[in-house]
């Protein structure tokens, strides 16, 4: 099947150009450069780390440092940040968070608690739990004071004791062993060591070890504006290695995120958080946090931005899965292009396989060059579809790490998928994730096509 997918690439994406992309981008042309509401502000912006092809779309759309505006939202605080994150481990965003925990700013975090599998895996956590405990200690370097950063997370974590590694981030053994060291249940196995944070307590003294994974990545700054998107925070995230990191040379993995700037919104995104973090205070509650299939807040929240819908989604919710199969059926709905790390969903390649063969408009797919052979990728799970829809492996350095979909990018009922969420079974049945369906915004559905039609570029030659 590779080699069939290999042969269509050239062939199909010349073929599809000459008859329906020249028309796409020629009504994309006639739209001028102003993606403004009637306010002057863009309503939802988005933001894209690889590069825009001006075939498509506006370069200046493109090659964006995602850090770099996250730390400018974080630097708008006057109240509160809430982060919530699968991973972080970028000193800059870490000290961006300090620094404001410092001016009176509370800053609450929740990560993933669960350690790697593998040596890449595992360092990669050994990493993260320093930078939290740097977070914990705030910008004294002294736990259990105002300027400390609260974070919580799924599971318990333990703080990281080999001295070589202390030693270099500068941690200092001035934690209080009676109070910090303890003997755990985390699931079914007692575990003991410094406590850097504790987890979901789902019964008394007794700790979830979840199988599934918190896999959000949203931050929420003075309950006004929200980020949310593909990115964890971390070198490999965005630049690759840590001399790119130093040199801020984005050859990292492809990312997408998109900033909102209503409380609305930011709002509905907070009730969530709140609900992990077990309180609406600064200290993480663990008796009443709620997590994965625990949670009581998984239903749908739709909201009007002007003319603009957003429809939420919190997995575990098998209602998001439902309604993305909803849009592609609809028979409004004819171009459609994707950009996917994994997809699952046998259904959805039915649909598409369907609707191709009824020629209902242009399908594109660009999806993971890891990923799509998996043997649970819907890809290889339907017979032929290859020969109907034109699928192509990403041939980008790191991972193609997107989730997300545009619908109709230049008419009226323009449809934009995006957030957390892969298009799997754990994704919208185990994991904590979220996933907006947004309607009607043209801006930021110009702006997706451009991407994922600039990423198909890329896999075609």
């Amino acid at each position: 099947m590779k080699n069939k997918l290999k042969n269509i690439h050239k062939a199909t994406y010349k073929k599809i150009l000459s008859i329906g992309i020249i028309i796409l981008v020629i009504m994309f042309l006639s739209y001028g450069d102003s993606y403004e509401n009637v306010n002057g502000d863009e309503v939802i912006e988005g933001f894209f780390n690889k590069s825009i092809s001006r075939k498509y779309g506006n370069r200046s759309w493109g090659n964006i440092n995602l850090e770099s505006e996250l730390l400018e939202m974080i630097n708008e605080a006057k109240e509160s940040i809430d982060v919530c994150i699968y991973e972080i481990n970028l000193p800059d965003i870490v000290e961006g968070l300090i620094e404001k925990a410092s001016q009176g700013v509370r800053v609450r975090v929740i990560v993933d608690g669960k350690e790697g599998k593998d040596e890449y895996r595992e360092k990669r956590y050994t990493l993260m739990r320093i930078y939290l405990e740097k977070m914990i200690r705030g910008k004294d370097g002294v736990i259990g004071n105002d300027d400390d950063i609260m974070v919580f997370s799924d599971s318990p974590i333990f703080m990281v004791q080999e001295s070589k590694i202390r030693d270099f981030f500068g941690l200092k053994k001035n934690i209080n062993e009676n109070e910090r060291y303890k003997k755990l249940t985390i699931g079914k196995k007692n575990v003991e060591g410094y406590v850097l944070c504790y987890g979901e307590e789902i019964s008394e003294g007794v700790y979830s070890s979840p199988g599934n994974q918190m896999h959000n990545k949203f931050v929420i700054v003075d309950k006004e504006i929200l980020w949310t998107g593909s990115w964890n925070f971390t070198v490999t995230g965005l630049y690759g290695t840590y001399d790119d990191a130093i040199d801020k040379k984005l050859d990292g993995n492809q990312q997408h995120c998109i900033k909102i700037r209503n409380s609305e919104v930011s709002k509905f995104y907070l009730e969530q958080f709140n609900e992990m973090w077990g309180s609406e205070g600064r200290e993480p509650n663990k008796k009443y946090a709620n997590f994965g299939k625990r949670k009581t807040l998984r239903g749908v929240k739709s909201i009007l931005i002007g003319d603009i819908r957003v429809d939420i989604y919190f997995s575990p919710n098998n209602t998001v899965m439902d309604e993305i199969k909803k849009v592609l059926n609809n028979n409004q709905n004819e171009d459609m292009f994707f950009s996917l790390f994994c997809i699952s969903e046998k259904e959805i390649m039915e649909i598409l396989k369907r609707k191709n063969k009824e020629n209902k408009g242009n399908i594109f797919m660009v999806i993971d060059e890891g990923m799509w052979n998996q043997n649970w990728s819907a890809i290889r799970r339907v017979g032929d579809v290859n020969e109907f829809i034109p699928i192509f492996e990403d041939r980008l350095k790191g991972k193609l790490h997107s989730k997300s979909a545009v619908i109709n990018p230049f008419g009226k009922e323009n449809i934009v998928i995006t957030g957390s969420m892969n298009w799997t079974v754990n994704g919208y049945r185990n994991n904590d994730e979220n996933i907006m369906i947004i309607y009607g915004d043209s801006n930021l559905s110009r702006k997706f096509f451009s991407e994922i039609m600039s990423r198909v570029r890329e896999s075609s030659f």
